[in-house]
């Protein structure tokens, strides 16, 4: 009977294949228990919605070194 081949390199090549769904598995598990994947509520979404840049009141005099809008 032949002698069983022996891989050529470190580590055949069915554990490598193995490994690599393993480690996205893993990456995928990490990232739900940690948090990553939660999704914004209705209240997150209204308090950013209130934060906006408020606009210049009309006959205001403009910023120092704003030029006024060419309309």
């Amino acid at each position: 009977m032949a002698p069983e081949p022996q891989p050529r390199r470190g580590m055949s090549r069915a554990l490598l294949y193995a490994l690599i769904p393993i480690g996205f598995l893993i990456l995928v598990a990490f990232m739900v228990l940690s948090g990553r994947d939660t999704s914004e509520t209705a209240a997150e979404a209204a308090v950013e919605a209130d934060s906006t840049v408020p606009q210049p009141a009309e006959g205001a005099e403009p910023a120092a070194g704003a030029t006024p809008p060419a309309n």
